[in-house]
């Protein structure tokens, strides 16, 4: 084979790997909390999910508000996130 036969060889087999681990990834659950209410710098975070670009990536986000980073603190030491 050519050199040239063996890398577009190598980026096809590159590419089924990639989609593979991609499809295997699909419907992941991800429980997001923020550190205080829902204000302007959560606003990448609602708006990537109001449009669906989480949807687009297999991820189902739940975003949650918060009170304070000890709030968070408390729901990752919990287990809850």
């Amino acid at each position: 084979m050519t050199t040239l036969t063996n890398r577009l060889l190598g980026a096809a087999i590159g590419a089924a790997v990639a989609l593979g681990a991609h499809a295997a990834l699909a419907d992941m659950a991800i429980k997001f909390s923020l550190d205080w209410k829902y204000e302007g710098p959560a606003a990448p975070y609602l708006l990537a999910k109001k449009n669906g670009y989480f949807d687009e990536e297999g991820l189902d986000v739940t975003i949650d508000s918060g009170n304070g980073s000890v709030g968070a603190i408390t729901r990752v030491a919990s287990g809850a996130y």
